[in-house]
């Protein structure tokens, strides 16, 4: 990862993304930015993040490494999301990595610098607290469907949740782990969605030929990233 030091560049960047409305105390100063190239990991599951980073451009996946040496997908973030709110702030190891799909620049606030700060800015605790309300009532949402739900509904949802330009890179061994059923249940599914014509695949990749159809097979209640 690679550190822009252009100040105009990072306060044109706070002012874009209103990146100041998130904390009541001024951090125009000690906010920095970085760059990280696609393939590139902002945080290590497990390893404490030195920053707090807030994406302005690009796309990152959180996933996980299971018992079983699986990969697990657990979805995509988009522009104007923070990363390591949920566990960095506070020293705690973070249950899962980030890493940008694209190239993806971050503005950053060093947590060994001013994490007491943050942890005393009553805005952005604020802004923390309804970001956890809202990813604990998806994954509330996301188990009733995923006990009663269909597989194609699930795998829909997921399908659409982890594309990027319409293009499902996800091995299917990480999406099987994450969806809980079997390979080959799994490539069943594929298989018909390709027939339907709602997929293409090319090699390992599968391309979303109709989108509109996918949303209408997709459960609203599946949630893989907030």
């Amino acid at each position: 990862m690679k550190k822009i030091a252009n100040r105009t560049q990072i306060e044109t960047a706070i002012r874009q993304a209103d990146f100041q409305s998130y904390f009541s105390s001024d951090i125009s100063d000690i906010t920095e930015m970085i760059h990280a190239k696609a393939g590139e990991t902002l945080i290590h599951e497990g390893v404490p993040s030195r920053y707090l980073f807030f994406i302005v451009s690009g796309q990152c996946r959180y996933f996980s490494l299971s018992s079983s040496g699986f990969y697990v997908s657990f979805g995509v973030s988009r522009n104007y999301r923070f990363c390591g709110e949920a566990s960095s702030l506070w020293g705690g190891k973070p249950t899962s990595s980030v890493q940008a799909i694209t190239d993806t620049t971050c503005l950053a606030i060093d947590l060994h610098k001013h994490r007491e700060l943050l942890q005393n800015d009553i805005l952005f605790l604020q802004y923390n607290c309804r970001a956890l309300t809202e990813m604990v009532n998806n994954l509330d949402s996301t188990l009733s469907t995923y006990v009663g739900g269909k597989l194609s509904e699930r795998l829909a949802a997921f399908i659409l949740q982890n594309s990027v330009d319409d293009v499902f890179s996800v091995s299917l061994v990480a999406a099987t782990n994450a969806l809980g059923t079997s390979y080959r249940h799994l490539q069943r599914v594929m298989k018909s969605f390709c027939q339907q014509g709602v997929l293409r695949k090319e090699k390992r990749r599968y391309y979303i030929t109709d989108a509109k159809a996918l949303r209408e097979m997709a459960s609203d209640d599946y949630v893989y990233f907030y």
